[in-house]
């Protein structure tokens, strides 16, 4: 057996995937600690000394130091990605390491689930191991591609929001990020990442949504019907909260909603850019994209060439009332690269498991003092009350921090089925395993 360590970057988006893994991977006999990127999971791996370390993605300055660690320990890294469906000029970010650098010297392997992804990895001529990208599907779509897991959580949001089962709903994704998401971070993220173009871009698009999803309130749902809204898991600003404070049929769901039983309870599905349309696909969703011509060239992601879209209330109105027969399952297949099966994470943990422990691992001495203060954060986060190192007043902190307050009931509803869904699955992670 080994000893794992999860390392996930939101806990509203990540961690029950991370959890799922975590027990595939504990009835494979391994010790397996999961644990959210903001609470020193650097430190916390010094501490507990992994031989395997799964975490998001190491592109960015602030998040590359994941690789730094693992590659100083002699420990393994896996990239589990939380995104995989992006625009051509972006694929790059998802084998980059440290802004600019490719991340395939810190790997042992990474999880890729986008045929288009795939292909550019393949054409790169600076990366020399293909093998380390492995076509595995998403793990993360697991739970919406799954018919008991995706609807564990559905009557808590018919009942939270008011959702009359005898109506129809919608619920518009919002991909939409503002300034407040980017203040305090490193200029070098800025600049990579053109944080400022998004959220000027953002401020665009949104002219047009906001009309458009009072329309559709107003004029497609019934006296009873109720408009939701996601924002976008990185949203800690009150823009759209304060656009639709008096709208009485359009509600904004509390930040710590999961994304998937808001899909399974409503009928209509509106984004605009966002990949969590894959989820309603695979649920068989009726979806619209609202987004003005002028924007799709440069939001010309990998499965909008799926997707309705719309410019702006009038079109979306006429799509909804006469939707058009657009995808095919066979399309959806292809989009997730032949991995719709609801296995990927079996997949990923049968992967782990053919990695060998390391010989040696080179981790520092710790002094007493600083191993109990590591401890005591490890512990603080599992009691819901988390730790909040240097700079933590910001709201992106504070936001992160409520939301493992959570953790323990959401361990709690998936406990079962969870473990229905390890069971159900064990013959096929033992055939790839044997």
């Amino acid at each position: 057996s080994m000893r794992i360590v999860i390392s996930y970057h939101h806990f509203v988006r990540d961690y029950r995937g991370s959890r799922l893994l975590a027990d595939v991977l504990k009835s494979l006999g391994h010790w397996v600690l999961v644990t959210p990127a903001w609470n020193s999971d650097d430190k916390l791996i010094e501490t507990f000394r992994p031989d395997v370390v799964v975490g998001c993605q190491v592109a960015e300055k602030t998040t590359s130091r994941l690789a730094d660690v693992t590659q100083k320990a002699g420990v393994h890294l896996v990239i589990n990605s939380s995104e995989q469906f992006t625009t051509p000029a972006n694929h790059s970010v998802f084998v980059s390491y440290n802004c600019d650098q490719l991340n395939e010297p810190y790997i042992a392997f990474q999880v890729i689930a986008c045929p288009q992804l795939e292909k550019f990895i393949q054409n790169h001529p600076g990366i020399q191991d293909k093998s380390k990208y492995r076509s595995l599907g998403f793990p993360r779509y697991d739970i919406a591609i799954d018919p008991q897991l995706r609807s564990v959580e559905t009557p808590l949001i018919r009942s939270r929001y008011g959702l009359p089962a005898q109506s129809k709903h919608a619920l518009y994704i919002s991909s939409f990020l503002f300034e407040e998401t980017f203040q305090g971070l490193p200029e070098e993220d800025m600049k990579r990442f053109s944080y400022q173009e998004v959220a000027n871009r953002n401020r665009r698009i949104s002219e047009h949504v906001f009309p458009t999803l009072r329309a559709i309130s107003d004029k497609i749902l019934d006296r009873d019907g109720v408009l939701l809204i996601k924002k976008h898991p990185w949203d800690f600003s009150n823009v759209i909260d304060k656009e639709f404070a008096d709208h009485p049929r359009i509600r904004v769901l509390n930040r710590d909603e999961y994304i998937v039983p808001c899909l399974d309870a409503c009928e209509y599905i509106l984004h605009s850019f966002s990949t969590a349309a894959i989820e309603a696909w695979v649920m068989d969703k009726k979806t619209v994209a609202i987004l003005p011509q002028e924007f799709r060239q440069s939001l010309d992601l990998s499965h909008m060439s799926l997707e309705v879209k719309t410019e702006g209330r009038d079109d979306t109105l006429e799509v909804l009332q006469n939707y058009p027969p657009v995808r095919s399952p066979a399309q959806i297949e292809q989009l997730l690269n032949g991995r719709s099966d609801g296995r990927s994470t079996i997949r990923l943990a049968a992967e782990i498991q053919r990695l060998q422990p390391p010989r040696q691992k080179q981790f520092s001495r710790l002094a007493l003092r600083e191993y109990l203060r590591n401890i005591r954060r490890f512990r603080d986060n599992l009691n819901g009350r988390g730790f909040l190192g240097p700079g933590s007043e910001s709201p992106k902190m504070t936001m992160l921090h409520e939301f493992e307050t959570t953790r323990r009931k959401i361990d709690a509803i998936y406990r079962k089925p969870f473990a229905n869904y390890v069971k159900q699955h064990q013959s096929y992670l033992h055939e790839l395993i044997d």
